[in-house]
């Protein structure tokens, strides 16, 4: 396994395959509040601005 750091474009790649998976397999189960409170998250800036080398 390697574990290394990603660019803002891998960063954006990673959001949106995230997002895909969680509305094929997991959306289903969650209210439209819930959909949303998720999406919230995986977009929120502060969290991915650490997830990217400056």
């Amino acid at each position: 396994m390697e574990i290394r750091t990603i660019d803002n474009e891998q960063t954006a790649d990673a959001v949106a395959l995230i997002w895909t998976t969680f509305l094929q397999f997991e959306a289903p189960d969650y209210s439209d509040e819930g959909i949303q409170s998720f999406r919230n998250f995986i977009e929120d800036k502060a969290i991915l601005k650490y997830t990217c080398i400056k």
